[in-house]
C-alpha cells in the first residue's frame, strides 16, 4: 500500500452512540436531502422511555411538506409503499475509524492492549460485523483514508535543501515550517484507499479491518466522510445504508489566520449533501481519554462536536460520546441492537414539483372507529429532502 498518512476507514452499514443510550433529549432540526430515485427510502428508530421498540407498518403515518407561496408548510400524507425490518432487509454497513496518531500509544512501546485505541476499535468493529453481518444477503466494505501530502510547489522547496523533497509524510513538519514562508506549497486532499472492496464475505471484510495498521498525523475528517459517502454511490438496490464514524479527537478546523494549512477540502454543508444524496444513515462516535477543551481550546472542541452531532442529526443518527475506553466494545454492541431495531419504510412522493420537502411522521393506531391516536414515542429519522427530478 501507498506510504501516507492515513484515517482509517471500515465500511459498514451500523450505528455509533456514545456514553448515554438515552434518546429523550436528542432534537432534530429539518434538514435537506437530495434524493433522485422514484421511491424515498426511511430508515426510522423508536423509543418509548429510551428503549427501542419495533411496530408494524400499519402504526405509521408518512407526511410530505411543502412550502407554498406565502411560505406556509402545506402537509400531505404520504403512501407506504413497504415496510420491513432488519430480518428481511438487507444492509450495507460502513464503519469510518480515525487511525491518526493518537490512536495509538506512540511513545509507549510496552503498552498493553486496553490502551491501544485503535486496536480496540479494530476488535470492535470486528464483533459489530459478526452480531449483525449476513453472508450472500448484507455486503460490507473495509478501506482506509489516506491523508496524502503533494508538494505541488517542491521547487522552492528543493533550492532549500538542494535536492527533491519526497512526497511522503517524513517531511510534513519540514512542510509546515516553509508553509507561512512559500505560501503557494500545498498538498493534494485525501485519497479513499481500498482493503476491500464492497463484498458479502465477512471473513474478507475482517481482514479488511485488519489491514488498518498504520496510523498517523492529523485526522481530515470532514474530507474522509466525504469520501466514505461517495463510496456508498456504488450500492445498488434498496439496501438499509448505515454508516458508523469513529474519532478519537477533533476535525481540523478551516484556516483563520494567513499560513494555517487547510486540512480538508470540502466543507460540513458538502458532506452532509453528499450523505443525504446516497441516502446514507450516520451513527457517530467521540472517543476522548480527556476532554477535547483541556487540548485544543474550547472553541475547537465545540466544532467537533457539533460536526458528529450534525453529521447524525441530519441523516436521522445519533451521536454519543464516550471517554472510557473500556466501554468501546459497549458501544458497538447497542450500535448492533440499534441495527436489528431498525424500521426501514419507503413511499413514492405524491407531488412531483421539485424543490424542498420536509418529512414528519407520527406512530400511533387506529381504533375500532378508524380513529388515528398519536402515540408519545421519540421518532429518528431524516427530517427533509430536496427532490430532483
Amino acid at each position: 500500500m501507498r506510504k501516507s498518512l492515513k484515517l482509517c476507514v471500515v465500511s459498514v452499514f451500523c450505528f455509533f452512540g456514545l456514553n448515554t443510550f438515552s434518546a429523550e433529549k436528542t432534537v432534530q432540526e429539518p434538514t435537506q436531502f437530495r434524493v433522485e430515485v422514484k421511491n424515498v427510502h426511511l430508515p426510522l428508530l423508536i423509543f418509548d422511555k429510551g428503549q427501542t421498540i419495533k411496530l408494524d407498518k400499519e402504526n405509521f403515518r408518512i407526511f410530505e411538506g411543502e412550502k407554498d407561496v406565502n411560505r406556509q408548510i402545506i402537509w400531505t400524507e404520504q403512501g407506504i409503499v413497504s415496510f420491513s425490518r432488519y430480518e428481511d432487509q438487507a444492509i450495507a454497513l460502513a464503519v469510518a475509524i480515525d487511525s491518526s496518531e493518537s490512536m495509538i500509544p506512540t511513545f509507549q512501546p510496552n503498552a498493553q492492549l486496553e490502551e491501544n485505541k485503535l486496536e480496540q476499535a479494530k476488535n470492535a468493529a470486528r464483533s459489530l460485523f459478526r452480531s449483525v453481518f449476513r453472508e450472500e444477503k448484507d455486503i460490507g466494505l473495509a478501506s482506509e483514508i489516506a491523508y496524502e501530502i503533494n508538494f505541488l510547489d517542491s521547487d522552492k522547496l528543493e533550492d532549500i535543501f538542494g535536492a527533491n523533497i519526497p512526497r511522503n509524510f517524513f517531511f510534513r513538519n519540514t512542510y509546515f515550517s516553509f508553509i507561512k514562508r512559500y505560501g503557494s506549497v500545498t498538498f493534494a486532499s485525501t485519497s479513499l484507499f481500498i482493503n476491500q472492496d464492497w463484498t458479502d464475505n465477512l471473513k474478507k471484510i475482517e481482514i479488511g479491518i485488519s489491514k488498518a495498521n498504520q496510523p498517523g498525523g492529523n485526522t481530515p475528517l470532514r474530507d474522509a466522510v466525504f469520501n466514505l459517502a461517495q463510496h456508498f454511490s456504488h450500492v445498488n438496490g434498496d439496501f438499509l445504508r448505515v454508516a458508523v464514524v469513529l474519532t478519537d479527537g477533533l476535525d481540523m478546523p478551516d484556516p483563520q489566520v494567513a499560513g494555517e494549512v487547510k486540512i480538508n477540502r470540502h466543507s460540513l454543508a458538502e458532506v452532509i449533501n453528499e450523505l443525504q444524496n446516497n441516502q446514507v444513515l450516520v451513527y457517530t462516535v467521540g472517543l476522548y481519554q480527556q476532554e477535547p477543551a483541556l487540548l485544543f481550546g474550547s472553541n475547537r472542541a465545540v466544532q467537533a462536536t457539533d460536526f458528529l452531532e450534525e453529521l447524525a442529526k441530519t441523516t436521522g443518527g445519533l451521536a454519543f460520546f464516550e471517554v472510557n475506553l473500556s466501554r468501546l466494545s459497549a458501544v458497538f454492541f447497542k450500535i448492533g441492537a440499534m441495527i436489528r431495531s431498525v424500521n426501514f419504510l419507503s413511499y413514492e412522493p405524491i407531488s412531483n414539483t421539485e424543490g424542498e420537502r420536509l418529512i414528519k411522521v407520527e406512530a400511533g393506531e387506529w381504533d375500532t372507529h378508524n380513529k388515528w391516536h398519536k402515540k408519545n414515542y421519540t421518532l429518528f429519522h431524516r427530517q427533509g429532502y430536496f427532490y430532483k427530478k
